[in-house]
């Protein structure tokens, strides 16, 4: 191996993002809140189908 070849990529897995993208605060935020405003939808809505299949026997059979 070449000296010095392998510099960029130890370099590579290490930099932060210098863009500016997602550094402000209210910016992480936000991304939180719709990601875990989307989990929270999605795990009641899974358990709303769970009890309908329990409670209506028309549902048991595909």
């Amino acid at each position: 191996m070449v000296e010095g070849t392998d510099a960029s990529l130890r370099n590579a897995s290490t930099s932060c993002a210098t863009d500016g993208s997602l550094s402000f605060p209210w910016t992480l935020t936000l991304l939180a809140s719709v990601l875990i405003t989307t989990i929270v939808v999605d795990v009641l809505g899974n358990l709303l189908v769970i009890v309908s299949v329990f409670r209506n026997r028309k549902l048991r059979k595909t």
